[in-house]
């Protein structure tokens, strides 16, 4: 089980409520993360008239719209559990498939994933015009200027992992950045990259296998997002690592649509 250990290394001592504090907190992120997911399905009520309790009152220009656009094509990371990912029978799963599970009920639509394509295969053609939202999106800058957000619906911290017997590291500025491993592409490595131009981190193609090379004492630290290292941790059985420290950094989570679209935004937020 991935331990906490950041509290215990902080000077001013740790009591054992703390301890106890930290571990509830890790097993209860894992239990939402299991329980959240979801697999997506077609719905077939009529475009703006979706059934159960869930559904939500339209106006006519409202139904109209929808009407018009009812299969909207998602752009999804088939690999990034457990916010989304596709699974080996290739449905979609995760978090996010379970916010669009309750939007197509809400809305009496159709977003579905365009599975067989890779993370930056569907970013490529949502920025080209070929897919019409992104279900799971970090609320960038650098995105601000090529699609629009929904409310955020999700925020994760990033936090620096090592083994359970490293030395005690009070910030990222303790790391030395040869040895760490960030996630290419993704928050942590933006973030990282903007703060210290001059390092140069290990960049790491999934979150296993930068955990898996810092149990192995391979690298000394992994840091990324508290939600993905817990559910990679679980899953492969590592039980040498802890959460060794904090770091400033947050994200949060929301759907990104294509900018011409600005009415489903709005249909978005109201689900959400």
């Amino acid at each position: 089980m991935l331990q906490t250990g950041f509290a215990s290394n902080q000077r001013n001592g740790t009591t054992a409520r703390s301890w106890a504090s930290a571990s509830i907190a890790v097993i209860l992120i894992l239990a939402i993360l299991i329980t959240c997911g979801g697999t997506v399905a077609a719905q077939t009520a009529p475009a703006g008239e979706a059934r159960g309790t869930a559904a939500i009152p339209l106006a006519a220009d409202e139904r109209e719209w929808l009407a018009r656009r009812r299969d909207i094509r998602l752009a999804v990371d088939p690999t990034r559990p457990p916010y989304e990912f596709v699974d080996s029978l290739k449905v979609y799963s995760g978090i996010a498939s379970d916010y669009v599970r309750r939007i197509n009920e809400a809305l009496g639509i159709n977003m579905e994933p365009m599975v067989g394509l890779s993370r930056e295969q569907a970013v490529e053609k949502f920025l080209g015009g070929d897919l019409d939202v992104i279900p799971c999106v970090v609320v960038m800058e650098k995105w601000g200027q090529r699609m629009l957000y929904t409310n955020p619906y999700m925020t994760s911290s990033i936090v620096i992992v090592t083994r359970e017997d490293a030395p005690f590291i009070s910030s990222v500025r303790a790391l030395t950045p040869e040895r760490v491993a960030v996630l290419m592409g993704y928050a942590a490595q933006v973030y990282l990259e903007a703060d210290y131009p001059e390092s140069n981190w290990v960049l790491a193609g999934t979150t296993e296998e930068a955990l898996e090379k810092v149990s192995k004492g391979k690298l000394d630290a992994f840091i990324g997002d508290l939600a993905t290292i817990t559910y990679a941790t679980q899953r492969l059985g590592l039980k040498n690592l802890k959460v060794a420290a904090t770091t400033p950094y947050r994200f949060q989570m929301a759907f990104g649509v294509r900018q011409d679209w600005p009415e489903l935004v709005t249909l978005l937020n109201r689900v959400l």
